[in-house]
């Protein structure tokens, strides 16, 4: 496994109101610091408020992932998942903001050359805090904790620690851009993330801006 990679991703978020919203995520992942990619994805779902605070959502996604790190391998296994969470995030003094989400994945993976088909169930729990730096800037540490089931066994799949800048370009876009260390159980990897976000809102009033 190379030590370094970059993740790409684009958020689209469509708001029914202020109460529901279409969640669609895409992502393109690299091998090491260069545009190969090793990994494809497309995530959706429904998401629910129950207040400000709280959500939750659940929804399906499709992987395509290379069977190797080697540039020269052009084989990408397929995966389907169904994916389900819950969010919290709570301001406190005035500048910072606390989130947790806890999110369960059940992930089926097609057969490649180096694997037989297998399913896993996966446990994740995300603890970040933001703090807000400008109007339109922001700092953000967050540590995700996976664990997995898989061929009868429960253990640690991977851990993602993260440091990122928000801006925020207006209302409805912003983009995160920052570094990750990546832990998994024999090796971990140096990340450049960017993300980009884009949210529509549909028969939305004031309130829901």
């Amino acid at each position: 496994m190379p030590v370094t990679g970059n993740w790409f991703s684009l958020q689209l978020p469509v708001n029914f109101n202020h109460k529901w919203q279409w969640y669609n995520d895409a992502g393109y992942r690299t091998i090491e610091y260069s545009f190969s990619a090793y990994k494809f994805f497309y995530r959706s779902g429904a998401r629910y408020y129950f207040t400000k605070s709280w959500s939750t959502a659940a929804g399906y996604a499709f992987f395509f992932t290379r069977n190797s790190y080697q540039k020269s391998d052009h084989e990408f296994g397929k995966e389907f998942r169904l994916w389900q969470e819950l969010n919290a995030q709570h301001p406190f003094l005035k500048s910072f903001s606390i989130q947790n989400r806890f999110r369960t994945e059940q992930r089926w993976f097609d057969s490649v050359t180096s694997k037989d088909a297998f399913f896993g169930l996966r446990w994740r729990h995300r603890a970040a805090i933001t703090k807000e730096i400008a109007e339109k800037w922001s700092l953000q540490l967050a540590d995700e904790y996976m664990q997995q089931l898989a061929e009868g066994v429960f253990s640690f799949n991977q851990n993602r620690l993260q440091l990122l800048a928000i801006v925020k370009m207006n209302h409805s876009g912003q983009v995160q851009a920052g570094y990750m260390w990546l832990k998994r159980p024999q090796q971990s990897q140096h990340i450049v993330t960017v993300s980009f976000q884009k949210t529509f809102f549909l028969n939305a009033t004031r309130a829901d801006k």
